[in-house]
Parts: C-alpha cells; sequence; structure tokens
C-alpha cells in the first residue's frame, strides 16, 4: 500500500491525483485503484439540482434538449449567422445599444455554450464518475478548441466525441476530434478550399481569393499526434493540408445538406483538392477516406506513442515523470496496439505507487471545494433563461484562468505546476472558498466536512481554531492540503 507523510489519507491523495474528493453522500472506496480503473468507465448521466437554489438532495438529469446533437447546432449556427445580418441590416441606424439588446437576444436563442459550461460543471459539482472526467478533461485540453467560433458545438464535440472515444483507440479519437466541427472551424481549416477544386474554379472566377490554410495540418501533427520529434518539413504540412481540404464550411448551409457528406463529417468534396498527396512518404488519394487513413498512419508512429505518453504523465503523475513510468505507459500502448482504456489504466495503477506533488487546476480545486462542502454552488439548467445569466454560468471558471468556453492558445492550458502557483491564484481562491462557503446552499459545516474526509485530529484542532466558520472553511481548502497531491 501507497504510505505518505502527508495528513491526507493515501486515499483520498489518490482520488485527488486522479479524480475528485467525495460529496457527503458519495463513499470513500476501500480499493482505490480498483474504484478508478471502475469509474473511468462509468457513463453516467449528468444530474445536478435544476437551480443552485435548490437544497434538494434529488437531482434531475440534464434536459436531453440542451444537447440536441451537431447537426441542431450547425442549424442554429447557421440561424445565429442570418438572424445576425438581418438584424445589422434592419437596425443599422438604431442607437447601438438597442441593437446590441437584440443580437444578444438573438444570439441567446441559437447558442447552447452557456448550457454546456453549466453541464461540465454539474458534472464536476455532482458526478460519481470522477475519473472518467478527469480524463476527459486532460483530452479535451488535448484536443483543444478554443475560439467563440468554435464554442457554439464545443459541448457536442465533448459529450460525443471526446467522452465517448477517450478509452477506445487513439486512432478513432484523432480522427473522431479533427473531423468534429468545433476543430475545423478553430483551426480554419473551413477556408480551407482548394483552388482546383469545383468550388475553387468558381471563386476564382468570381475573383474571390482561395487557397490552401495549413492551421490544422499543422496542429494535427505538431500538437495532436507526433510532435516535432518526427522530423516532418513544411512540404509535409502543405501535402497534409491538401488532403483536409474540403473539410468543414464557414457555415454549413442546412439547404445544401446535399453536399455534406454528413454533419457528423462534414466533408464537402467540390471543395477538396484531387490527385495524390505525400505526407511522410506515403501517398493518399482523394475523398473523405484519406484523412481517415492519415490519422491511423499518425496514431501508429513511434513518437505519437512517446509523446503522449509523457504528456499522459507530465498530467496526473508528475511535473518531471521517470522512464520508468514513460516506459509502462508505451508497453501498455505498444501491447494494446493504442488503446486508450489500456493506457489509461495502467496510468491509473502507476498513480497509486509513484504519483509525485502535483498542483491541481484551478477548476479540479474549485469542484473538490464544492464537493466537500455539500454544496450546490453552480447554476443549474433553470437558472440560465437569458444570456445575462447565462453569463453568470461561465464566471466561474472564466475568472480562476481556466474556462474550456474561453479563448486561449491551441497548446491548451499548462500541465506544469508552476504554471498554477503564484499569489494572484491564492488570492483568486480565497475569494472563491468565501462565496463556495457564503452561497452554497445544503453545506457541511466545517468540523462535519473533516470528520468526513478523516482530517487527523490535530489538523482538525488546528483548522478549527482559525476563528467563524468561513474563515475554518477557507483554512481548509486553501492550504497544501486541498490544492496539491502529495508524493
Amino acid at each position: 500500500m501507497k504510505t505518505t507523510n502527508s495528513p491526507k489519507s493515501p486515499t483520498l491523495n489518490y482520488m485527488m491525483r486522479v479524480g475528485l474528493l467525495p460529496r457527503p453522500e458519495h463513499s470513500i472506496p476501500g480499493d482505490p485503484v480498483n474504484w478508478a480503473i471502475a469509474n473511468l468507465y462509468r457513463d453516467d448521466p449528468t444530474l445536478s439540482p435544476p437551480s443552485d437554489r435548490d437544497t434538494s438532495t434529488n437531482l434531475q438529469p440534464w434536459p436531453e434538449e440542451l444537447d440536441p446533437g451537431i447537426r441542431a447546432r450547425l442549424v442554429n449556427l447557421w440561424r445565429w449567422d442570418e438572424a445576425r445580418d438581418s438584424i445589422r441590416e434592419k437596425m443599422k441606424n438604431a442607437p447601438e445599444r438597442e441593437r446590441q439588446d437584440k443580437l444578444d437576444e438573438a444570439q441567446f436563442k441559437y447558442d447552447l455554450r452557456w448550457h454546456d459550461a453549466a453541464r461540465m460543471d454539474a458534472r464536476g459539482a455532482f458526478g460519481e464518475d470522477s475519473v472518467r472526467q478527469r480524463f476527459g478533461h486532460f483530452w479535451f485540453n488535448h484536443f483543444t478548441v478554443g475560439n467563440y467560433d468554435a464554442f457554439y458545438t464545443a459541448g457536442d464535440m465533448y459529450e460525443h466525441r471526446i467522452l465517448a472515444h477517450m478509452n477506445g483507440s487513439f486512432a478513432d479519437l484523432l480522427y473522431e476530434a479533427t473531423t468534429h466541427y468545433s476543430m475545423l472551424r478553430y483551426l480554419d481549416n473551413v477556408t480551407n478550399v482548394s483552388p482546383r477544386s469545383e468550388a475553387g474554379r468558381i471563386r476564382k472566377q468570381k475573383g474571390k481569393q482561395v487557397g490552401f490554410n495549413d492551421n490544422l495540418a499543422r496542429e494535427i501533427m505538431e500538437l495532436h499526434s507526433c510532435s516535432p520529434a518526427q522530423g516532418y518539413t513544411e512540404k509535409d504540412i502543405s501535402e497534409a493540408a491538401r488532403l483536409l481540404a474540403g473539410w468543414g464550411d464557414w457555415a454549413l448551409n442546412p439547404r445544401n445538406e446535399h453536399e455534406w457528406y454528413s454533419a457528423k463529417e462534414p466533408f464537402v468534396r467540390r471543395q477538396s483538392e484531387p490527385g495524390t498527396k505525400v505526407i511522410l512518404g506515403k501517398e493518399y488519394g482523394s475523398g473523405h477516406k484519406a484523412l481517415r487513413e492519415f490519422t491511423r498512419d499518425l496514431a501508429a508512429l513511434e513518437q505519437t506513442r512517446k509523446y503522449l505518453c509523457h504528456k499522459l504523465a507530465l498530467h496526473f503523475i508528475s511535473d518531471t515523470p521517470s522512464s520508468r513510468v514513460t516506459d509502462a505507459l508505451e508497453s501498455a500502448w505498444r501491447q494494446s496496439d493504442g488503446n486508450l482504456g489500456k493506457v489509461h489504466e495502467k496510468l491509473l495503477e502507476l498513480a497509486w505507487t509513484d504519483g509525485d506533488r502535483k498542483i491541481l487546476w484551478p477548476s479540479h480545486w474549485l469542484y473538490n471545494t464544492v464537493r466537500i462542502s455539500g454544496s450546490n454552488f453552480f447554476m443549474g439548467h433553470k437558472d440560465i433563461f437569458n444570456r445575462k445569466s447565462g453569463q453568470r454560468a461561465m464566471q466561474p471558471m472564466r475568472e480562476l484562468g481556466i474556462s474550456f468556453w474561453e479563448e486561449r492558445q491551441p497548446n491548451g492550458y499548462p500541465l506544469l505546476s508552476k504554471e498554477w502557483i503564484s499569489l494572484e491564484h491564492l488570492d483568486r481562491r480565497i475569494r472563491f472558498a468565501s462565496t463556495v462557503f457564503g452561497t452554497g446552499s445544503g453545506r457541511e459545516t466545517p468540523a462535519q466536512i473533516m470528520a468526513n474526509l478523516g482530517v487527523p485530529k490535530t489538523m482538525r484542532a488546528q483548522m478549527l481554531s482559525t476563528g467563524r466558520a468561513e474563515e475554518q472553511f477557507t483554512a481548509l481548502v486553501v492550504n497544501q492540503w486541498a490544492m496539491e497531491v502529495q508524493a
């Protein structure tokens, strides 16, 4: 059994490393590693109180209409584009404030990202599948979609591409993430139109600019698969851009749906590049099947395996993962032919025996803070009735600097602990600890929380001597005990 000098038990330390701390109504596992492996494969529905003011313990399923599927989201995006253009034209002489109010009203009608953000927080606050969530967050960060155009469909990407495929083969996950509309729009592949395609020729005849965009081609190799260690060239990137031409369209017009291969695989042949492409010495043909072949080949590369196993270890195990850890993960990858479920299982075993000190992401710290307090805190689906309240749903993670629904760089949020250590981050956590205690309904007292978690009596006495209950709660959650996992 793993031992630690921390006042936190080895089991709680492990739960913080690979999952989240339990709510008062949840149990602490007796066999942490087997608990974590089973938890990895749970497929729980999202449950939450309908409102943050609902003090009942009866949770409700997240409404199905708030997860309508990718085609409905694309139709919504098209309607929002149409509504925006219409409002701007009809109200071009109206006062700016009136025009903006109408735009905000129309946007909220078609935009689900407020609900997507609230749904992720509901999972974090109430879900019993916390290990699955933590790995989902890792892969959603790996396949970053970090701008506002991408956010309209990003909730679908998380639910139906990342969570649905993260324990299957990496080849499938890479393909599913690459072909999702959020990724295609974020990295501007929607403007990647072959000059030799039917659509490209028509655009040139009309005097419009047309050409390849290599953003996605570059990132799929640099950040998503093999990394620059593969030694690919600019020619390889250019050829990959040619292969990716036709994937996505700036606004997938439902009136022209016959041009899509499908909403799930938004390939528009009339924008694609004909002929063969040569990438890393291999020839690929034309059509939508070429991308599946390309992503499968990228997933099979040795450098892809090395890069991703190191990155997993960096996030969950240590800022300086040992060769013992990375070799074990690579071995699991090879033996399973890139099955991420087997790689994740091996990582969960190693996290019990080889885990080093790691500072938690602020989001995971906040989820833990809400969970152990028995609080609601986050907004429920009935709280989000207009754009203003929707913005409040996104506020906590925005203020903590780690919202998946805010703009960021293509390499995602940092994995190294040092990036999350600063006086500013500490101040934010103190403020949030106070807010959770002050606004969260049905909370446990600091004494009850520490009893539930088995905090040693000496530490319990020290925390309970700090003053008022709010100060005791803040002292408990804003310190090393709650902000980091120990070796």
